[in-house]
């Protein structure tokens, strides 16, 4: 793992290509071998977050992880994008239709928002493509220095996310599922580097029972759905080609949204368009212990816009699941 620690540190030197430039083919097949000596493929790498060390999400920490996560994203997409076109053109099992999924696991130091520790958690079964998530994390970083109320013990804040060559769901905020740990990791507290230890056939990177947000009321009960929402004009004119809004409504008994506050706007009309539609929109009521619907609000909503392409809206992993109490 000391071998992970310097090339993450490489790359928080700026000695790496950056996240604007193009990445060819030759890049990545030399880039597996950096990676597999740097234990952090899923024959090597030992996840941090494990069951056993996880604490409650909360409330409190739902709309600060959700923005968190979306502004990871805006860096992580368009990396990622080029890391697979790259690969698609080295590795020729990268270019058919079926979809595939690597799990990784992101902490993000406290301080400066630079890569703490980076690796799969659990692979899609092609080294190739786990290396295309793993690079396009890589150059993405540093990313924005997270809040407090984000950090586990031990100063980091830790996701799973999953990467899918599949475009509908690519890289998507969605897939992305944030943990707390309850204490610090034994090798962090040591000031020493985990050591690998051998897998028992159980997956730890299954995912915990999600924790219900007790009155909240939801979208329709799907996790990625289609809203029928008009690219803003004032985007299209200066050239934006995608953009994400997070907001919440407030739903009355009837299921129908009363009003809307937009959390996170990039802008460009983006949303106001994406408010618009919230409004149009039917949800599943609030209900209180005795099961009767009552006024509540919604769980923070991503809505992906992405010129040329049906917009879709989402509840990001940060308000969908929280670790077992």
């Amino acid at each position: 793992m000391l071998e992970l620690a310097a090339f993450l540190l490489l790359t928080a030197c700026g000695s790496e290509v950056p996240p604007s430039a193009t990445p060819t083919a030759i890049r990545h097949r030399q880039n597996i071998k950096k990676w597999r000596s740097a234990q952090a493929l899923s024959d090597a790498y030992v996840p941090e977050v494990r069951a056993g060390n996880l604490a409650a999400l909360g409330k409190i920490r739902h709309v600060p992880f959700a923005l968190y996560i979306n502004s990871m994203h805006e860096r992580i997409h368009p990396v990622y994008e080029e890391e697979l076109a790259a690969a698609r053109e080295a590795y020729p099992q990268l270019r058919g239709e079926a979809d595939m999924a690597v799990l990784l696991e992101i902490a993000v130091n406290q301080g400066d928002g630079r890569l703490a520790r980076l690796g799969v958690a659990r692979s899609s079964g092609s080294v190739a493509f786990d290396m295309v998530a793993l690079e396009a994390v890589r150059r993405a970083a540093p990313f924005e220095a997270p809040p407090q109320l984000l950090v586990s013990p031990g100063g980091k804040v830790y996701l799973h996310w999953m990467f899918h060559t599949d475009p509908h769901q690519a890289c998507a905020p969605i897939n992305a599922r944030p943990f707390m740990l309850a204490s610090a990791p034994a090798a962090a507290a040591a000031g020493q580097q985990p050591v690998p230890d051998h897998l028992t056939g159980q997956d730890r990177s299954a995912p915990m029972a999600g924790a219900a947000q007790q009155g909240a009321a939801r979208p329709p009960p799907s996790t990625r759905f289609r809203w029928a929402c008009p690219f803003p004009d004032e985007a299209d004119k200066n050239g934006i080609d995608t953009a994400s809004v997070v907001l919440q409504a407030s739903v009355g008994i009837d299921g129908s949204a009363s009003s809307v506050t937009v959390l996170h706007d990039p802008g460009n009309g983006f949303g106001q368009a994406a408010a618009a539609c919230a409004m149009r929109k039917d949800y599943t009521p609030g209900k209180d212990r005795s099961g009767a619907p009552i006024v509540a609000t919604t769980p923070p909503i991503t809505v992906h816009f992405v010129r040329g392409e049906a917009t879709t809206a989402s509840i990001p992993g940060a308000v969908q699941l929280e670790a077992a109490r």
